[in-house]
């Protein structure tokens, strides 16, 4: 069986991708790991939810260099979105069609559906598990010939060239994997501390990095520089990458960062980052006031930051299926305007507490937009555009039963008065402005109407009593 991962490369080396590089690669993908992903997701398009789309495009990229080349096989990285998101391509093609691909990924699925149309005689597209265990957690897509196929004859002739480019690969992959290890938690853990450090120490503007392995610079290098970006960021360190976010956001406002590289050998690379100070327009003529904005900008930031990771946990506590269908059914009621009311039963503790955080979520929904999937974007959208424009939503919660609880959801229309100053002009006119002949003018009166008649006879009425005395 051939077995060769060398199809990966084509798409590290691709500059256009949001992975450029082994490692970047290699990582990117985990990132995006959701533990049991396989028991969770129950249909294709729930899946894409929770993915990005750029790596969405990934992936078809891969089974179309698979698919064209001359390999019958190929090993997976043992990472579960990967695995989940061809395991579904396989047993069901027709998710090739799923219209909540992106352009770019309609163009590739498009020709991976003509290949496999193509070549339908000649093999089958499945996957298997190495050594036939599911517990090594190893995939192997496979291309399953027919007995009799042309393509046989065909890949006979080339046995040859693949064995010795098996052994380039095998080298090359080598070299790979021992830069790949040199990524461990410790490393992450000890340059990405030394780093914020020196960002946060105005005392120092420059910070030279010891000389290192091409694949250890290129993860500092874009750590600096995608930092805030949650779908290309080790999980179990999301709480540094932020805290060097934040700070590069605060220390922006002062200082340039340069980031330079000098190659020192074949193998490796010394970086140098520099802080630049900003050139001041004007001279500072009150540094106590520009202290004092600073100073509450820090404050609002940080704010900022402390809402988002607490509404981040919010949505995380819950489970993907159970924000969508929610979302969705909020939508639903919104744009419905025979509905009045909503009930979501039986909910749990943690359910309960992301529905009464609906309403902050949409609220801040431009703030948490690098939390949220662009589907989840969309329908917090929606609900606000529904909420702003016709209704006010109103949760109010059941007592608890058995632990849960029932929650509903209310519309309650915003009135608008139907006196304007375009039907009244008269209303805005100071009487102040009016002279006195015209405040001593008789008013006039519709006789057909039944309250003018009603008016003119308190006026007649209080003349008369006036007369009287």
């Amino acid at each position: 069986m051939i077995c060769d991962n060398s199809l990966l490369s084509p798409i590290q080396n691709d500059t256009n991708l949001p992975f450029s590089n082994s490692t970047i690669f290699q990582k990117s993908l985990e990132l995006e790991n959701v533990e049991g992903m396989e028991n969770e997701i129950t249909t294709f398009e729930k899946f894409l939810n929770v993915l990005h789309p750029k790596l969405v495009a990934d992936y078809l990229k891969l089974a179309l260099l698979f698919l064209k080349s001359s390999q019958t096989s190929l090993t997976l990285p043992n990472v579960s979105n990967l695995k989940t998101f061809f395991i579904k391509i396989v047993n069901n093609p027709n998710n090739l069609g799923c219209t909540m691909f992106d352009d770019t990924s309609k163009q590739i699925a498009m020709e991976i559906n003509e290949i496999l149309q193509y070549n339908k005689e000649s093999y089958q597209f499945v996957y298997a598990y190495d050594n036939g265990n599911c517990s090594q957690k190893e995939l192997v897509l496979k291309k399953k010939y027919f007995e009799g196929s042309s393509n046989l004859l065909e890949r006979s002739s080339h046995d040859n060239q693949v064995s010795i480019a098996e052994d380039n690969v095998s080298k090359n992959q080598g070299g790979e994997e021992r830069q790949g290890n040199l990524i461990t938690s410790d490393f992450k853990h000890q340059w990405l501390t030394t780093t914020l450090s020196f960002i946060k120490n105005n005392k120092l503007s420059t910070l030279e990095y010891p000389e290192m392995p091409g694949a250890c610079t290129d993860f500092i290098e874009y750590t600096i520089n995608h930092c805030n970006n949650k779908h290309d960021i080790d999980l179990n360190l999301k709480p540094l990458y932020a805290s060097i976010w934040e700070a590069m956001t605060i220390f922006k406002l002062k200082y340039d960062f340069l980031l330079k590289s000098n190659v020192r050998s074949s193998n490796t690379v010394q970086l140098t980052l520099e802080k630049i100070p900003k050139k001041q327009d004007s001279v500072n003529t009150n540094p106590e006031g520009n202290k004092d904005k600073s100073n509450k900008s820090a404050k609002r930031l940080k704010e900022r930051q402390k809402m988002i990771k607490k509404k981040t946990a919010v949505m995380d506590a819950v489970p993907i299926d159970f924000v969508m269908d929610s979302l969705k059914r909020i939508v639903e009621f919104m744009e419905d305007q025979f509905s009045a009311s909503i009930v979501f039963k039986n909910v749990t503790p943690k359910e309960w507490k992301f529905l009464m955080n609906v309403k902050a979520i949409v609220r801040n929904r431009h703030i948490l937009i690098t939390e949220l999937s662009p589907a989840m974007n969309d329908l917090l959208k929606r609900i606000g555009a529904a909420n702003i424009n016709a209704f006010s939503l109103v949760l109010n919660e059941n007592t608890f039963k058995n632990k849960k609880r029932n929650v509903t959801l209310e519309k309650i229309p915003k009135y608008i008065t139907q006196t304007s100053p375009k039907n009244s002009p008269q209303l805005n006119r100071s009487i102040s402005r009016c002279s006195p002949q015209e405040r001593n003018a008789q008013p006039t009166f519709d006789e057909s109407s039944p309250s003018d008649k009603l008016l003119k006879a308190l006026t007649t009425s209080t003349k008369n009593d006036d007369c009287t005395r």
